[in-house]
């Protein structure tokens, strides 16, 4: 039920009838065992666990300004990507190049890195975990662009790296040598461009909210944001009804705009005053 969206309180409630209705059954020598007895719930989400952590817009041109300072340039593009797209690091880990379609302007995610499992000099790869994981993602023109220049670079040095520690990948986010990106490294690198940029402290997992608050500051409905892949889950899209003060202040303001519209409308209806 929680993979429905549906809160923990509302799955007690559920579970509540059903143990009653089975407890009858039993009763009735229907059936000898409840299976609703020793249901586990998950752990309602505090209001400290459900604030939302994010950088803005311009916080957004900082960091990825930063980003491309670095000595290794694949953690701009990997975090742009992160950010455009609100994939999941180890989806972002385990791309590789067949599963982009420039013609079609798509990212094709079929499976996963089991970064936590690996253990040095192995990769984990594993399909996603549920049937939602398996999806295709539009590209923005901004992803498009520096996906096919990271292509381009990469190009450049393929003649020095015949001899591959993997050779029979073709990961998307790798470094110069094409050994691709761990899970360690990315942490350090987000947290050493966070720094120097002086942001907030907030982990790469906070980049796929990014994602959500940018596109409602954009206008982009809840409603619409649940149909994009990736947020389809309702019950962590609530988290994304946070609306920044900017995001509010804007709504007032159309409001003001169309009441004075109205007003100003009226005004020029009504009949001049007798004296």
């Amino acid at each position: 039920m929680y993979g429905l969206g549906l809160a923990t309180t509302t799955i007690r409630l559920i579970n509540g009838t059903l143990h009653n209705v089975l407890k009858k059954a039993i009763s009735l020598g229907m059936i000898e065992i409840n299976p609703c007895n020793g249901v586990n719930f998950r752990k309602s989400i505090t209001s400290k666990e459900k604030e939302l952590h994010y950088f803005n817009k311009d916080q957004i041109e900082t960091f990825l300004a930063y980003a491309k300072e670095e000595n290794e340039y694949i953690y701009y593009y990997f975090f742009l990507t992160t950010i455009y797209t609100a994939m999941r690091k180890g989806e972002l880990m385990a791309l590789q190049w067949s599963n982009v379609d420039f013609l079609r302007n798509t990212i094709k995610i079929d499976q996963t890195r089991l970064y936590r499992k690996e253990k040095r000099g192995q990769l984990e790869l594993s399909t996603p975990k549920t049937e939602s994981g398996f999806r295709t993602l539009v590209m923005s023109k901004t992803v498009k662009q520096a996906l096919l220049e990271l292509k381009n670079r990469q190009q450049n040095y393929l003649p020095f790296y015949s001899e591959r520690k993997y050779p029979n990948t073709d990961f998307v986010f790798c470094f110069k040598n094409f050994n691709p990106i761990a899970d360690r490294t990315v942490n350090g690198a987000f947290e050493r461009i966070s720094k120097k940029a002086k942001l907030p402290k907030i982990k790469v997992h906070d980049l796929r909210h990014t994602h959500a608050v940018l596109l409602r500051q954009a206008g982009v409905s809840l409603e619409d944001i649940q149909g994009i892949p990736g947020h389809k889950n309702p019950t962590a899209t609530l988290i994304y009804t946070h609306i920044t003060e900017e995001v509010k202040q804007s709504a007032m303001d159309k409001l003001d705009s169309h009441m004075e519209t109205k007003t100003k409308s009226n005004a020029t209806k009504m009949p001049p005053k007798q004296f």
